[in-house]
């Protein structure tokens, strides 16, 4: 950002530490919203709202983390556990790291340092309905992208993976190599032990042929 900054008047500071997070997510996300909280909430993904709990006011953010309906909210950290205890008390339950990591997975939603990188190609994530468009100016990268989608072709690709498992004991580690016959195929990326599938879930670059059920 401040490579960019030229002639606005502007000053950046890291605001992270002032807020938390909080993920609402399932069938009932949105009626445990509606009835916790003022507001209309987002509908487009990414898109965000203002919502108000009591006197307290809240970012809300329609979010692709898992693949029922889910809404971040950005809550001053001072109010967070009064915003917990509300959506507590209108019916939500509170789950640890280890299923929102589950239902991550499951939605096939890559995140930074684990997913992607600086050398990561879109097409590779299969992700560009959400995050390219080919009919905008110049940009960074822009070059790189079209060439592939002129060619359609990328060696790997990010894909979702149900394996079996006796239980949560036997998910395999990040970095486990995956074989065709003798030769590596592809490496998992993530994965995770899934309540609601009763089997492990990963994500892993697979090698394009060796890609397909």
């Amino acid at each position: 950002l401040d490579r960019y900054v030229i002639r606005e008047k502007v000053t950046f500071r890291d605001a992270a530490t002032d807020y938390a997070q909080l993920l609402v997510a399932g069938p009932r996300a949105e009626q445990t919203l509606k009835a916790a909280a003022v507001g209309a909430l987002p509908q487009a993904p990414w898109s965000s709202s203002e919502l108000m709990f009591d006197d307290v006011g809240v970012t809300a953010g329609r979010s692709l983390w898992t693949i029922a309906p889910n809404f971040t909210l950005f809550v001053p950290k001072s109010a967070a556990a009064s915003v917990r205890e509300r959506l507590t008390a209108g019916g939500a339950v509170s789950c640890d790291e280890s299923v929102l990591e589950a239902a991550r997975i499951e939605a096939g939603l890559p995140i930074a340092g684990l997913e992607t990188s600086e050398k990561s190609l879109a097409q590779e994530l299969d992700r560009i309905p959400q995050t390219i468009s080919f009919k905008k100016g110049c940009y960074l990268g822009q070059e790189t992208l079209a060439r592939l989608d002129a060619l359609g072709h990328v060696n790997k690709n990010l894909v979702g993976l149900r394996i079996a498992a006796a239980d949560r004991t036997a998910v395999p580690p990040a970095g486990t190599e995956l074989k065709s016959g003798e030769a590596v195929a592809g490496t998992i990326t993530s994965a995770a032990w899934s309540p609601r599938l009763a089997a492990a879930v990963a994500l892993a670059y697979v090698k394009t042929g060796s890609n397909q059920i």
